[in-house]
């Protein structure tokens, strides 16, 4: 499960990256992100971070060219995962995505949200838009006029928070009908 919920943040936060008002875009920038206490406080997970940089080159797949994440998760050098992944926009503004080379596109999200569109996600699960003027805090501040997606995928409940000019914020997990942060923005 440990390793699911990685890939989906790493996913997630690729799709964070959209150029538009929610999800800004800017090669070599790097976000790092902390493990929620609620879920992993007391483990070996409390050292964990994840950092997801927007690489300064582009790559051309299939004659598309994409823009290219590399997110790094673990503790040390020794305890790392790895995951470049691959977008680009449509015309139209739409973030399409690639979790590899030779993986499908996916529509990701659309310029403008509204509640209610639905997205297929990477794992034949379907993003949903629930909120589009959502309230959440986190260890290190408190986020308010966010867009919430929410992804259920292998029965599992994940809901996604962007706020304006930052990128994803956070990701909860709902766990026996209760939010807990799964992870969150470190810094600005």
């Amino acid at each position: 499960m440990k390793k699911t919920l990685i890939a989906i943040l790493i996913l997630i936060w690729n799709y964070s990256n959209a150029q538009s008002s929610y999800f800004p875009l800017t090669k070599g920038t790097t976000l790092s992100y902390a493990f929620g206490s609620e879920i992993y406080g007391g483990t070996p997970y409390e050292n964990y971070k994840c950092e997801v940089t927007i690489l300064e080159n582009t790559e051309t797949i299939d004659g598309k060219e994409y823009f290219v994440s590399e997110s790094i998760t673990g503790t040390n050098k020794d305890n790392q995962t790895i995951i470049t992944s691959y977008f680009r926009y449509r015309t139209d503004g739409t973030l399409i995505s690639k979790a590899t080379k030779n993986s499908e596109e996916i529509v990701v999200m659309n310029t403008v949200q509204k509640v209610g569109d639905t997205y297929s996600s990477q794992n034949n699960g379907i993003t949903k838009v629930i909120d589009l003027s959502a309230t959440i805090k986190t260890p290190v501040s408190t986020y308010s006029d966010c867009l919430v997606l929410e992804t259920n995928e292998n029965q599992t409940i994940t809901r996604i928070y962007y706020k304006r000019n930052i990128g994803m914020i956070a990701t909860t997990l709902i766990k026996d009908d209760k939010e807990m942060i799964f992870i969150y923005l470190e810094k600005e």
